[in-house]
């Protein structure tokens, strides 16, 4: 549990959910899309690794209890901080597309799944009232992070 503004949450960003999320998406779309909705489960929780590489650029360290510690820290300053998950980008979704129009339909499941992950965790962040913590898109991330704290900022000011 996570405290936000005095409310108790459960985090969205938990690992657990997101699996929870991605076996139920595939058992879902499963009758449909067969063997490739299993794409689209795996992607709902591989985009997170974009995470792992948001610590490392912003500590240059690379350890699981890190990269928890950052995302907390980031929650508790959802009125400051500005994120960048680069999977979680319109850019990323973007170049997923091209590579599901261009090289194998298989990427589109890729796609897929990373698009619903992305709206849960835009769910999450609205419902906590900081819909935009998170850049939508490496353009927003440059135009704002010079008006917000960035995660690496956060970092270094609690000696991650």
């Amino acid at each position: 549990m996570m405290s936000v503004g005095g409310i108790i949450k459960k985090t969205m960003s938990d690992v657990k959910t997101h699996v929870i999320q991605g076996a139920a998406a595939a058992v879902v779309l499963y009758p449909f899309f067969g063997g490739d909705a299993l794409l689209v489960g795996v992607s709902m929780v591989a985009i997170d690794v974009d995470h792992a590489i948001e610590y490392y650029h912003a500590t240059r360290k690379l350890t699981l209890s890190g990269i928890y510690q950052l995302r907390d820290l980031g929650l508790a300053h959802l009125d400051e901080v500005i994120g960048l998950n680069i999977f979680h980008t319109l850019e990323s979704h973007f170049v997923l597309f091209l590579l599901a129009k261009l090289v194998s339909p298989k990427f589109g499941f890729v796609l897929a799944g990373f698009a619903l992950h992305h709206v849960f965790d835009q769910i999450y962040l609205a419902r906590l009232g900081y819909p935009f913590a998170r850049a939508l898109s490496i353009v927003e991330y440059f135009v704002r992070y010079r008006h917000r704290t960035t995660m690496k900022q956060l970092a270094n000011r609690n000696s991650l």
